[in-house]
């Protein structure tokens, strides 16, 4: 039984590693119900990293999901879940909450919002020793006069930047934070760490959710605009890349959503979903050797992703390579067992089976029977 079987699962604020397409397909393969807003149904509701750009905006959304007795889960904390890992040096992690709150000054509430955004990451409710250390260095900040929404929304999800040096967090005359290592002042966005949000602003988060309200309402054109609008801000925003590039396929803008599409996994390169709708592209403009290329990068980032599978085997029927169509369409049915598109790939893998047994059949036969299956 996985953490998510028969949950009411609801999203707030944007993940920064997996598109909401992924992270809602990954909470139902693992047998949970995805849910669009908060309600008193819900029972787990994941914080994305992105949130912490406009923090108190969503603060009111923390303390209704308590009201209601929602599991509030860290990003990090949601990957670990979907897929598992323990960090290194587990044995570190032997301090609770109250050893932390004694240890550091933090209240309770600044624990928990630090803990809500990764800034320190417990395991199974128990913090390591770096965690304090660290835990003490934001304390200092908040007794300098720094907000706990600015030390959230610069620091979510970088936890792991200030565990390779002997570094404390201090706040520069100017009052942003950056890294104390001895006498030397580095810029959060330097070497030591990874880079912050692309100096996305809070109102960023704000407009990206407004694109989203747009796009699922069906008014393209104001999603076109404001996807653009994040584009102009952060360049290198794969997944506003790869919104847009949806939007613009629903307007026949096909030439200008591949050049996104091409944009989104560039910027990166394990984007399953930005390479597998690179595929659906190539598909639609007869690039049927591009099409398969993209699926197959699709497959290599995703080995389960079903619609890939289905896909890439009807272009290897087509092509007549029917023992690789065959594996394919058997790894899709393990994935999606039931319904019409199901019913086609156990059809495909008979045909295949049939006529790899009849030396008279044509390419010209086996391209009308792809015609008949089509794509997921």
């Amino acid at each position: 039984m996985t953490a998510f079987e028969h949950q009411v699962v609801a999203f707030l604020g944007r993940l920064e590693t997996l598109t909401l397409c992924q992270a809602r397909r990954a909470v139902t393969v693992a047998g949970g119900i995805v849910r669009r807003d908060l309600a008193e149904c819900t029972d787990i509701c994941i914080v994305g990293h992105r949130a912490a750009s406009d923090l108190d905006s969503w603060r009111g959304h923390f303390d209704r999901a308590r009201q209601y007795g929602v599991r509030l889960v860290s990003e990090n904390q949601f990957l670990r879940l979907i897929r598992p890992t323990l960090p290194a040096g587990l044995s570190e992690y032997a301090l609770d909450a109250k050893d932390m709150q004694a240890g550091s000054g933090l209240s309770t509430e600044h624990l928990d919002l630090l803990t809500l955004f990764d800034v320190i990451e417990p395991v199974d409710g128990t913090f390591a020793f770096r965690d304090l250390i660290l835990a003490r260095s934001i304390t200092h900040l908040l007794a300098q006069g720094v907000a706990i929404a600015d030390v959230v929304r610069d620091l979510a999800g970088r936890r792991k930047c200030f565990d390779r040096v002997p570094a404390s967090l201090v706040a520069d005359d100017e009052g942003r934070i950056v890294i104390g290592v001895g006498a030397t002042r580095l810029e959060l966005g330097g070497q030591l760490r990874l880079p912050l949000l692309g100096g996305v602003c809070p109102s960023a988060e704000a407009l990206f959710e407004m694109a989203e309200a747009a796009e699922d309402r069906a008014d393209y054109d104001e999603a076109e605009r404001l996807y653009r609008s994040c584009l102009n801000r952060d360049r290198r925003d794969w997944m506003a890349a790869f919104n847009l590039a949806n939007v613009l396929q629903h307007m026949q803008k096909i030439a200008e959503a591949r050049q996104w599409l091409e944009h989104a996994v560039a910027c990166r390169p394990g984007f399953a979903d930005g390479w597998y709708n690179l595929g659906v592209v190539a598909a639609q403009s007869g690039g049927q050797e591009d099409a398969a290329k993209y699926f197959t990068r699709a497959l290599g980032c995703d080995p389960s992703f079903a619609d890939a599978l289905y896909n890439l085997a009807a272009l290897h029927f087509g092509e007549g390579r029917l023992a690789e169509a065959a594996d394919l369409w058997g790894r899709y049915l393990q994935q999606d067992g039931q319904g019409e598109w199901a019913r086609r790939a156990r059809h495909g893998m008979a045909l295949c089976h049939q006529l790899a047994i009849q030396a008279s059949a044509t390419p010209a036969a086996q391209q009308d029977v792809a015609a008949e299956l089509g794509e997921g």
